[in-house]
């Protein structure tokens, strides 16, 4: 047997498909060669691409032991890491390969998808952006740029980089429904709805694509389609909690409020951790008819106990608060600040705050950008953009941006941050406007309302004063 021929030939076949002619090949060269790193490379592949993540995860930990020299090694380890949802081990290893050689692509790649696994969005940009400098033809990189730069809200480059990655791959079903996404977020429906067929058309019946054209078909008004779409994902996908949530935001569009109230329950108990579901079923609850004021604000609570209760940070002090010291710096969290009902409100008396008083400041997660956009800009003091960062680092940010008064103008609506309010990272913590009932969540400490929204006696409906 020639180890080095065989070897290479085991790899070819791997490339091309043949995983089990691939893996019995590299078997055949540990029979004679059991200390051969590239061949445990090969079987932790072919156990990785058939999804039995454990063993791949032992045989590239196995190749790696046996030679932690070559990059090839650390990023072998590194991918199937990903894979198995282990993103600060597969990071580590990443970076591993990066030091081993920074030229080399994989290791860059991997290092993109690790970091995109914990949420860290913007430092998966960097990386994929490396990988497609040092190899521009690299359609997978070109597509993972364009999967992630929608988690960060630079829709219209995500565009470029999915159709970069096409022009290189044609048949590419996870470039187009990147492509999809980035043009569900720029409003372009029927664009997004066509990217997302034709990745089907190329890889039929793929869970996350069909759920993504399901939620495409709903802002669409295509409802009925819609339904189709999510409910062939849950008989597929029992699990899967955001298509149990997004079959309830559509069954609640068609005034089915039961149901809908069903599913997402459903998609809460699925994804404890997932905010959308809470949000969807407490804005239902308020649909509903004979519903107490008390039953609405005991509902609250448990959203906001189940998804924030082990946060339970101390309250930081202001020395503006409570003292003659002016300019007070008071945040603005919201995603509406542009063309929304809460930003056409809010505009005029934003651009008329008095200067010498109050430091308005913009912590923004608007996935649109328009005009009304650009005026909130111009009026702030500063402006952070958001997207694409988690709450705990929005909330250090508020800190150290030295904030005295941090105002919320989502409540319990779409992209709401009420995850950064209860880390409290401002002395002083308001609602306003976003939301039609009680945030339900402590860390909230006043609500502004008029008695509209708070008639005279209602006041215990609301945690917040």
């Amino acid at each position: 047997m020639d180890v080095t021929r065989d070897i290479q030939r085991s790899f070819d076949l791997f490339a091309a498909g043949r995983l089990d002619e691939a893996a019995s090949l590299a078997r055949e060269v540990l029979a004679v060669a059991p200390q051969e790193p590239s061949a445990h490379r090969v079987l932790a592949g072919v156990f990785l691409r058939r999804g039995e993540l454990d063993q791949a995860v032992v045989l590239a930990k196995r190749a790696y032991d046996l030679d932690s020299s070559v990059p090839e090694a650390a990023a072998n380890l590194a991918a199937v890491l990903v894979a198995a949802g282990r993103g600060e081990e597969a990071e580590q290893m990443a970076r591993r390969a990066v030091e081993l050689d920074d030229g080399f692509v994989s290791a860059w790649v991997n290092l993109g998808l690790a970091c995109r696994s914990q949420g860290r969005h913007h430092e998966s940009v960097d990386a994929f952006r490396r990988a497609v400098e040092l190899q521009p033809a690299h359609h997978g990189a070109w597509a993972n740029l364009g999967n992630v730069l929608v988690e960060v809200g630079e829709y219209a480059e995500s565009v470029d980089c999915s159709r970069r990655a096409l022009s290189i791959q044609p048949k590419l079903p996870a470039a187009e429904n990147n492509l999809g996404n980035a043009m569900l977020k720029l409003g372009r429906l029927e664009e997004s709805i066509a990217a997302y067929q034709r990745a089907l058309a190329m890889n039929p019946g793929e869970i996350e694509t069909e759920y993504n054209l399901g939620i495409a078909l709903e802002h669409s008004g295509r409802l009925s389609e819609a339904e189709d779409c999510q409910r062939g994902v849950l008989d597929r996908d029992p699990g899967h909690a955001r298509a149990a949530n997004n079959l309830g935001v559509i069954l609640k569009l068609q005034g089915r409020l039961a149901e809908a109230d069903e599913l997402f329950e459903q998609a809460g108990r699925l994804s404890p951790d997932g905010t959308a579901a809470g949000a969807n079923r407490l804005s239902t609850i308020l649909c509903r008819e004979g519903v107490s004021p008390d039953e609405i604000l005991s509902e609250h609570r448990q959203v906001a106990m189940a998804l924030w209760g082990e946060l339970d940070p101390p309250r930081p002090s202001s020395p503006s608060i409570g003292s003659d010291r002016f300019p007070l710096r008071i945040g603005f969290v919201s995603p509406d600040f542009g063309q929304h009902p809460v930003g056409r409100f809010l505009l005029g008396g934003f651009e008329a705050l008095d200067r010498k008083r109050v430091e308005p400041v913009c912590f923004s997660d608007r996935i649109q950008v328009d005009a009304y956009t650009d005026r909130f800009r111009s009026a702030a003091a500063d402006w952070l953009d958001i997207r694409g960062r988690t709450d705990a680092v929005v909330a250090d940010w508020i800190r150290d941006a030295k904030i005295d008064v941090l105002v919320d103008l989502a409540g319990h609506t779409g992209r709401h941050r009420l995850g950064v309010f209860a880390r409290r990272p401002a002395p002083l913590q308001l609602t306003w406007i976003g939301y039609p009932s009680t945030t339900g969540l402590s860390a909230i400490d006043g609500l502004v309302a008029d008695d509209v929204l708070v008639p005279p006696g209602a006041e215990g409906a609301f945690c917040e004063r």
